[in-house]
């Protein structure tokens, strides 16, 4: 994470105080093969559990080129590579052309894998949450009837992931709603099209995922995020 602007920076000071020679175009292809293999050798062991590790290695929240080479996967080698491989032949040639070309693909870089998170990532994240958002504000008419902040029970898919029970649970305690309830069930594995079944206050709340059509059609609560379409059936639990 810190790292990698001071390389930069080392770079541009070493491009400004000295003349690079142009090398031979067996030099410079021995320097991109030996750049290549240091880089598929890193990616492999870190990310394939290639040797030593025996699962992935966990990127930090707050590693921004982990991330960055978790979401672009083999694409952050291939793009490491490109950007190496250029920069390694314009050595020698014009500074400025260097420097330019250089900056040219670490925007085009950085832009490209941004879009990947925001794409494989946070738009997951954000969908996930707009789940118990949009469950909160249909439950925010029965809270006087209820204890304020009282327990809400889920009843989820069975097969659901870890990640998104984590999301559903984490974005109810940050609403203030404790000890709820996320529970598999049988029911809402039997309909494809049901998210979860939300209990709250004597009432029951289920999510269903719609067609663009049947979004339009409906008139219950509805909201859409990211391309996908949902509406709350409300009625009295059993």
């Amino acid at each position: 994470m810190y790292f990698g602007p001071l390389f930069l920076i080392s770079a541009f000071i070493y491009f400004k105080e000295r003349a690079l020679p142009k090398r031979s175009a067996l030099y410079q292809g021995a320097i991109i093969l030996l750049s290549c293999a240091l880089v598929v050798f890193s990616y492999a062991v870190l990310f394939e559990q290639f040797i030593f590790l025996k699962a992935e290695l966990g990127a930090s929240v707050n590693s921004p080129y982990g991330s960055l080479m978790r979401t672009l996967k083999s694409g952050y080698v291939a793009l490491t590579l490109a950007a190496a491989a250029v920069s390694i032949l314009l050595v020698g040639r014009k500074r400025s052309l260097h420097i330019g070309i250089f900056s040219l693909l670490l925007i085009a870089f950085y832009l490209f894998g941004d879009v990947r998170i925001y794409q494989r990532i946070l738009t997951s994240r954000q969908l996930l949450n707009s789940h118990i958002h949009n469950l909160l504000a249909v439950i925010e008419p029965y809270i006087p009837e209820a204890e304020e902040r009282a327990a809400i029970t889920l009843e989820i898919p069975s097969d659901s992931e870890s990640r998104v029970i984590r999301s559903w649970q984490q974005s109810l305690n940050f609403a203030g709603y404790s000890e709820n309830a996320l529970i598999p069930s049988g029911e809402v594995d039997a309909d494809p099209s049901l998210v979860f079944r939300a209990e709250y206050a004597g009432h029951r709340f289920d999510l269903y995922q719609l067609t663009a059509g049947e979004y339009r059609q409906t008139e219950a609560y509805k909201f859409s995020h990211s391309g996908y379409y949902y509406a709350f059936e409300e009625m009295p639990a059993n």
